[in-house]
């Protein structure tokens, strides 16, 4: 009887574990200005725990980009990132500007335009996963610079079907961010299902000694 209800507790083990291998398919994020789809130049690896609503960046570098048209607007590279509904944590993350807020008179990772002058006299850089932002001349802070946390903090993991789920703090014309992964849909071994009948054959074949 022991060794039947250790093997039912590891069959609950293999069946209710819900981590698994993901990839991720896609990015879109949201502004005031609109919305923007990213393209990925390299997704690295990555785990979702569809139970948690928890991604893990397992391995490689996250480096995605998105464009006003043709024009880059900036870029986001991310190492040992983990999203999900607390504060988003990494190894490494950094946004890196493009030409297009220079056309504007913006810095878009800064969250600053330069002024009557329309020009940049700030620096920014980046401080493990923050970016900082040092405003000179007449710039003009427009809110907090872009970090990780405020970027891909507080998301919520919801299924789309066929095994595609959206991790998203994104609210159109608000902001936000809307991560899509595809997990492969692994079957369930048939040792597991022969095991189940078994049981079942046993629950029925003491009924009948039994009675």
């Amino acid at each position: 009887m022991k060794k039947v209800l250790a093997a039912v507790a590891l069959m609950g083990v293999a069946v209710g574990a819900q981590a698994a291998t993901a990839t991720l398919t896609g990015v879109t994020s949201y502004s005031k200005s609109g919305t923007s789809v990213w393209t990925i130049n390299s997704a690295g690896t990555w785990d979702l725990n569809t139970s948690t609503g928890v991604a893990t960046q397992t391995g490689g570098t996250l480096n995605m980009i998105t464009k006003v048209g043709a024009t880059p607007l900036m870029t986001h590279t991310m190492t040992g990132g983990v999203l999900s509904s607390g504060t988003a944590t990494a190894a490494s993350w950094a946004c890196v500007e493009g030409v297009f807020g220079g056309i504007v008179g913006a810095h878009i990772c800064g969250n600053y335009n330069f002024g009557a002058n329309f020009t940049n006299e700030s620096t920014v850089g980046n401080s493990g996963t923050a970016t900082t932002v040092t405003l000179g001349g007449d710039d003009l802070s427009l809110g907090a610079p872009q970090s990780l946390a405020n970027s891909y903090s507080g998301m919520a993991l919801t299924s789309l079907g066929g095994g595609n789920w959206k991790l998203s703090n994104g609210v159109v014309g608000v902001g936000g961010y809307d991560f899509t992964f595809n997990v492969a849909v692994v079957p369930v071994p048939a040792a597991v299902w022969l095991f189940g009948s078994a049981l079942g054959l046993m629950g029925v074949a003491r009924r009948r000694a039994a009675a």
